[in-house]
């Protein structure tokens, strides 16, 4: 948790105030400014907006914005409040005002006060806004004014000239227009018993044009906070080009609590090998490794273990210098000329009453040359990273063109809003303790009050328990971990592991072992903390429904739940103990899977003449909600191991947890109920729990799929009010039914999430068109006294399902992702600047080619032409659309002319034509299917439709083996790899050091069968080679020969030998 440093006389608030003039060049020079240990606040007014609608915030602060921002019909952002996050985020709140966007809030306290500090800016044609500040001061009055201690400020351009503030010599300002104007304003301070803070004839603004001096901003301030304010008065030395207005500090003496966040160790930079010295050296002081017998000595070998790396890491791991507040792009050329400018603004300025001082034109003069070269700067800077761009650079620009564009500013949770169940009542959660407390009720709901188990249940008997934990499942384990993913509450992060698992490999393989024969937990494994993130795309942040948990746990722990997931999952598949309709989180199944079975039953009830309902079904807080006991009497069910379930039940004891958000970590929570989100355990363990709703279909005419918690209810019947009965039935039923399978598992359905898709091919007459026909009208789905929403398309699984299965949803959305990215590809290369045509082309590939082609193997037919037609069949619309996204990405490679044809451009760029390409996708997906095990659904439908064509309604799969003219009897099977890393291997490596060694060995070898590789270079051509003989054959009984290339683009160790 930061540290917070105790106020002093010295700490005030310190306002920065600033009309931006809506200029780029003035929003970069801010930026580029080491403001956040000058300035607590910046307020800014017309402030620049990019062309994707943000507004950029410099590192080391939050931004507020106006509330509806967003909407449509509103008006230009013209306010925003800049946060520093040195500020205490408990310390302050922002206040949101609807309807008008020239107008921000944020209220500050401390132990003493509170200040509500308002952000204005007034337009010159209207005065809208000081209508709204009106308003909020007499009908929200206590929002902005909670007790009789609060005091206000306000600041902004209010474009008002009146003789109060500006200089009387400019009485040119004073029309009667003007003074009607300013009264309306005057009237306003004067009720609210304001004084103005920014003394009289200083002015805040020197007009471009003219170079007439004028005061349109200003500073108001109730009496209290009047008599606290040290400094109020413009700095032209902030002054950034391309606006005319000065900057004004305010300095207010209020003193604040303030957080510094400690730095973070430099693991990317670690000199590991003087780790593992000092890791060592720590080790051969703890007891040697040996066998666990008590829990005692589980708990101490634990703590011993993690006490040592942590203490490594404290002596050997340096710490992450600060970020600079500069961008990269910033160099020391425009240092310079900001030094300039600045001193010649302070000139300027003091020589304002010399309307001739050759400062001015000197300013003018160094301003516009400062603005160009910030300008040329950034872009030289961006064409230069282009340009150079390695690999790994190229995944760098890909992740700045694809991501949806921030504002660079900190996030923060706002004030929360919570509605009273009984009352309806809105009550606001503004501090971080109570945030917590809110968030955590979302997160962690407790455990129902009474078990769902039933007493007495007679549990099959369990499959053996499996074999000790082996060295080499731990190292499997370790070397899958993301190396520098963040650490949970014992700072550990995965790359200390992965670099010291010689040294700490026999201490962990006997505290697991230990903790799995003595049915135990270490308990500090047991605390984990959790990152609070908000959810993409939500209209509102601030419900808590818009944010989500990530549990940063124990690395440590998080290897063994890894190497028991994996155990269990393996147990799962080769007992067959999950019903084959559950496709999620289970090896050799993907979502296609599923919906090519979605499907193939919905085209089979056609065939038959019926109508099918899908009743789309979505769990409120799936994971959090899943009750612990029931998850044990769910694996006892299915037979799982003893020694597992006894390491579940211990797991999920007992747990604690801090949530971690802003600059704030809470108090521990205690967990009583759920499956952690986070744990590799994680995704079998709900899988197991769930599999039970997938079971409860009792009828033919009902059915279920369910991936991980994404599970669907179908009917099928003579008509859509009969499929409809049958769902409304499923879900009611008292026994076997959907929601009693939800009451008995503690998971409710959020009913105004579900969605009900009808399908059927009938048609009756259509009363308004005599001789033509219609769709049938949908029937009315009601559960739970609700209507169930009536969908003519759902996206299920990231595919949309159309009720008519022609896919027309699903191809015009993966058009259009795939054509917005090509587009934002684009911009990565011109044809004189940007990334190299390599790396270009390897984007498209790796990125673009997979976006469009998602599922492609459900929706999209390779168009043909049938025997004895001439008009093509397939998805002949779609393939048009796809070479036009074919033809922008190449275009952009090959920095062609828009009047080269697509045949010359694919070429140039090296890549397969976009047909050629869409058809190897398709037949390696019905390859792929054809070699499947019959445990999966899926494998049986490739024989199905190959023995059997369907005359009527043929399914993806039949078009794509008639296209591909694919027999998939002939396949193999291929079942997932299933065997653990200690399995033993049908075959044995042997790698002789010389030709003296290889032929002792030769001579040695008893094995029916020999396989001999190598790889050479001969005439600069690089080559790999196998060869096989069998029963000591004098002659090979097969050979392998693979020709790569030329040793100037091959190698031959690290290439040709690995072929």
């Amino acid at each position: 948790m930061p540290a917070v440093i105790d106020p002093n006389p010295l700490n005030r608030l310190r306002i920065l105030q600033i009309n931006l003039n809506k200029s780029e060049k003035g929003h970069h020079d801010l930026m580029n400014r080491p403001l956040k240990n000058d300035y607590d606040l910046i307020l800014i007014q017309e402030p620049y907006i990019t062309k994707t609608g943000i507004i950029r915030t410099p590192n080391g602060f939050s931004l507020i914005y106006p509330q509806d921002r967003k909407k449509k019909d509103a008006n230009k952002v013209r306010t925003v409040i800049m946060v520093s996050t040195n500020l205490e985020t408990s310390t302050w709140k922002e206040i949101n005002v609807p309807g008008d966007n020239d107008i921000t809030i944020i209220q500050i306290k401390n132990q003493q006060s509170t200040l509500t500090i308002i952000n204005l800016y007034l337009d010159c044609e209207h005065l809208q806004t000081l209508t709204t500040l009106r308003n909020l001061l007499t009908a929200d009055r206590r929002r902005l004014l909670p007790s009789n201690e609060t005091q206000m400020l306000w600041c902004g351009d209010f474009n008002m000239h009146h003789p109060l503030w500006d200089r009387e010599e400019d009485h040119r300002l004073f029309t009667p227009a003007a003074n009607r104007r300013a009264q309306k304003l005057i009237h306003l301070v004067a009720n609210n018993d304001m004084k103005m803070a920014l003394p009289k004839d200083i002015p805040t603004l020197r007009h471009f044009t003219t170079g007439n001096y004028t005061r349109p901003d200003n500073v108001w301030s109730t009496p209290d906070i009047y008599n606290r304010i040290i400094r109020c008065d413009v700095d032209p030395a902030l002054q950034p080009p391309g606006t005319d207005h000065f900057p004004i500090v305010i300095t207010i003496d209020m003193p604040q609590k303030r957080t510094e966040t400690p730095p973070s160790h430099n693991f990317r930079m670690a000199d590991w090998q003087e780790f593992n010295n000092d890791l060592t050296t720590r080790i051969n002081q703890l007891p040697e490794p040996r066998p666990l017998l008590t829990e005692d000595e589980v708990q101490t070998a634990a703590t011993q273990l993690t006490t040592a790396i942590q203490e490594s890491i404290h002596a050997k791991i340096k710490k992450n210098k600060p970020c600079p507040h500069s961008k990269r792009w910033w160099n020391r050329e425009l240092d310079d000329l900001r030094k300039k400018v600045n001193k010649l603004s302070r000139l300027s300025f003091k020589n304002r009453a010399l309307e001739n001082h050759e400062s001015h034109q000197e300013l003018k003069t160094a301003s516009t040359a400062y603005g160009d070269a910030i300008v040329k700067a950034k872009t030289q800077h961006w064409q230069d990273f282009l340009e150079e761009a390695t690999m790994e650079e190229l995944w760098t620009a890909n992740k700045y063109i694809k991501e949806p564009a921030g504002d660079g500013g900190k996030t923060r949770i706002p004030t929360l809003k919570v509605k009273d169940p009984e009352t309806e009542a809105i009550r606001y959660i503004d501090t971080n303790d109570s945030k917590a407390e809110t968030l955590a009720k979302n997160f962690f709901p407790p455990k129902p009050a009474a078990s769902s188990v039933p007493p007495g249940y007679e549990y099959p008997e369990p499959l053996p328990d499996p074999e000790a934990i082996t060295i080499e499942q731990i190292r499997e384990q370790i070397e899958r971990l993301s190396p520098y993913k963040a650490s949970g509450p014992d700072q550990i992060p995965n790359i200390v592991l992965q670099k010291s698992i010689n040294i700490i490999e026999e201490y962990l393989l006997h505290i697991y072992q230990a903790i799995l024969t003595l049915g135990t937990y270490v308990d500090s494994w047991r605390e984990f903390t959790t990152v609070v993130l908000r959810k993409p795309g939500k209209p509102d942040y601030e419900v808590a429904k818009a944010y989500r948990p990530i549990a940063l746990l124990n690395t440590m722990a998080k290897v063994l739940t890894a190497i028991v997931a994996d155990n269990i999952s393996r147990t799962v598949e080769r007992e067959l103990l999950l019903p084959d309709n559950h496709f999620g989180g289970r090896p050799g199944r993907m979502t296609t899977d599923a919906v090519h079975i979605l499907e193939d039953k919905i085209k089979s009830a056609w065939r038959k003449g019926k109508a099918v309902s899908i009743l789309f079904l979505d769990v409120e807080g799936a994971f959090p909600n899943a009750v612990t006991d029931r998850l044990i009497h769910n694996l006892k069910k299915r037979r799982i191991p003893t020694i597992y379930t006894e390491f579940i039940k211990n797991l999920l004891q007992g747990r604690r947890t801090r949530l971690k958000f802003d600059d704030f970590l809470s108090a521990l929570i205690l967990i009583t109920n759920g499956i952690g989100q986070g744990d590799p355990l994680s995704m079998i363990l709900y899988i197991l729990y769930n599999a039970d709703l997938l079971e409860i279909a009792n009828a033919p005419e009902e059915d279920l799929l369910g991936f991980v918690d994404d599970a669907l209810a179908m009917a099928i019947g003579r008509n859509l009010e009969e499929t409809t009965n049958i769902l409304e039935d499923f879900m009611n039923r008292p026994e076997n039914g959907g929601f009693s399978w939800g009451q008995e598992h503690n998971s409710k359905y959020e009913i105004d999430k579900l969605a009900v898709l009808h399908s059927t091919q009938k048609r009756i007459a259509d009363p308004e068109n005599p001789g033509k026909t219609k769709p049938p009208p949908h029937p009315v789905l009601r559960l739970r006294g609700k209507v169930i929403k009536d969908v003519e398309s759902y996206k299920y699984l990231g595919i949309h399902i159309d009720g008519q299965l022609r896919w027309h949803t699903q191809m015009q959305k993966t058009i259009a992702k795939a054509t917005s990215y090509a587009l934002l590809f684009r911009r990565l290369t011109k044809p004189t600047t940007g990334v190299s045509a390599k790396l270009m082309r390897r984007l498209y590939l790796s990125v673009i080619i997979p976006k469009m082609t998602y599922g492609l193997d459900v929706w999209y037919i390779p168009p043909h032409t049938k025997e004895g037609r001439r008009k093509q069949s397939g998805s002949v619309k779609a393939l048009k659309e796809f070479r036009k996204i074919q033809r922008i990405a190449t275009l952009a490679i090959t920095g062609g002319l828009r009047t080269t044809p697509n045949e010359l451009l694919d070429v140039h760029a090296g890549i397969f034509p976009i047909d050629l390409t869409l058809k190897k996708i398709c037949h390696r997906a019905v390859v792929r299917i054809s070699t499947l095990p019959d445990t999966n659904p899926a494998a049986l439908l490739t024989t199905k439709y190959h023995i059997a064509p369907a005359k009527r309604h043929p399914t993806s799969i039949q078009s794509l083996l008639e296209v591909f003219k694919f027999n998939p009897i002939h396949m193999e099977t291929i079942k997932p790899k299933m065997e653990p890393a200690t399995a033993q291997r049908p075959y044995n490596i042997v790698i002789p050091n010389d030709a003296e060694e290889a032929n002792t060995q030769e001579a040695n070898d008893e094995a029916r069968i020999k396989i001999y590789t190598d790889a050479a270079n001969q005439n600069d051509q690089i080559g790999a080679a196998a060869v096989q003989y069998t029963n000591n054959a004098l002659a090979p009984t097969r050979i392998l020969r693979y020709k790569l290339g030329p040793s100037t683009k091959y190698t031959i160790t690290k290439k040709a030998e690995c072929i």
